[in-house]
């Protein structure tokens, strides 16, 4: 017997170090394993019990608490003001100072709150942060009640925020629960809208979270694409879409175009070598290839002058080709080959990097352009080769050959 009780005695000891560390890892640092958890959370401010005059917003930091009362516009128009504030909170309700109580529940002793702003002469918000106390660790459960006092001329109301109620009759106090949760950085998504049209989606959020995003364009437009110097797009050119945060503030471009800018033709490809010239906007061509023979290889020249454009090849409904925005201005564009099949040979140029060959121009090596040798090869029973051009800006010119070996 003297044994077991030596083991229990140390279990009983080991535990009591465990619970005497757990404030150290808790809120000062260490991971959430709380879930889906967030550092925020909102609540209604009443007042008379029934009138709605706005809101309590509860959130913390790393080492902090927060609260903020805030009265809505309706709440302002009527001439309310915020008077007195006090509130409590503890990890256990009993925390929070109360009457003793009867059958009913116990009654709120708001002047024993030891937190608030009792001399506040009328404000339209009030906040305050408390310091985190040692017990408190990520995931505890906090017991919170704020009370108010709102008034506006000769009328005076005493307002919680809404929870349960620690009383089923007579006091209408209320308290609700929030949890401590470890703080994720947020990072700002804003839009730069070029032509007419807007998009949504904008706000904070995480790196890695995936936000839904939309472009609408206006009357007689188009959606053209979105661009992003950081992130990435579920599809740059579907109006609707996911953007994939980064670890940065980040502006997404949505760029529109009239209608009338914006073309879609069918072309026959029955001979070995065909090109295609345009300017701004997005031409889709649709190539033919059902008359060449099986196994047939296709190369790929693309030419931009200095206004950025892209190109974007489809085969078998894969992309097996994306330029990148393509300038003679080397600051302007940037190469971002999709290659679905495997083996496929290709040549990127680059502005310190010779191009392998040109079959149309002249007079030396352009940044602007660039051959990607065997970049398809005619399969059986799939007959059409999409190209997509955008041409991004007004004024610009751009020039590309589909050419069998």
């Amino acid at each position: 017997m003297y044994v077991k009780k030596g083991k229990w005695l140390f279990v009983a000891l080991t535990l009591a170090m465990v619970l005497m560390l757990l404030p150290a890892m808790g809120a000062a640092g260490g991971n959430n394993a709380c879930g889906d958890c967030e550092p925020y959370f909102e609540t209604k401010l009443y007042a008379g019990q029934t009138i709605d005059v706005g809101k309590v917003i509860v959130t913390n930091t790393e080492d902090q608490l927060c609260i903020r009362y805030e009265l809505s516009e309706s709440a302002l128009e009527d001439g309310w003001l915020i008077y007195e504030t006090h509130w409590a909170v503890g990890k256990n309700l009993s925390d929070i100072p109360q009457t003793r109580g009867n059958r009913w529940g116990t009654n709120p002793i708001p002047g024993l709150f030891p937190y608030g702003g009792e001399k506040l002469e009328g404000v339209e918000y009030y906040e305050e942060c408390i310091d985190f106390p040692n017990d408190w660790i990520w995931c505890d459960e906090l017991y919170i009640a704020a009370h108010a006092v709102i008034e506006r001329t000769n009328y005076n109301e005493t307002a919680w925020g809404k929870g349960e109620r620690f009383n089923e009759r007579g006091n209408w106090g209320m308290w609700f629960n929030y949890t401590i949760c470890e703080p994720v950085e947020l990072f700002e998504l804003t839009f730069f809208i070029i032509g007419d049209g807007q998009a949504t989606g904008e706000g904070f959020y995480a790196a890695g979270e995936v936000v839904e995003i939309e472009a609408i364009p206006d009357s007689g437009n188009l959606f053209q694409l979105w661009s992003a110097p950081a992130g990435t797009f579920g599809s740059e050119f579907a109006a609707s879409t996911t953007f994939t945060m980064p670890s940065q503030d980040v502006t997404v471009t949505a760029r529109f175009m009239p209608e009338e800018e914006f073309e879609d033709r069918d072309r026959d490809h029955t001979d070995l070598c065909v090109d295609q010239t345009g300017g701004v906007g997005i031409i889709v061509d649709t190539w033919d290839i059902s008359e060449v023979a099986d196994g047939t290889v296709f190369d790929f020249y693309f030419h931009a002058l200095t206004q950025p454009d892209r190109w974007t090849i489809w085969y078998d409904g894969n992309v097996v080709f994306s330029s990148g925005w393509v300038s003679s201005e080397p600051d302007r564009w940037s190469v971002e080959p999709l290659f679905a099949a495997e083996g496929v040979q290709h040549h990127y140029w680059h502005p310190n990097v010779v191009a392998t060959t040109w079959r149309t121009w002249s007079g030396g090596t352009h940044p602007e352009g660039g051959l990607y040798v065997g970049i398809i090869t005619k399969q059986a029973g799939i007959d059409e080769i999409v190209i997509r051009t955008e041409g991004g800006e007004p004024g610009t010119l751009w020039y590309y050959q589909l050419c069998t070996q």
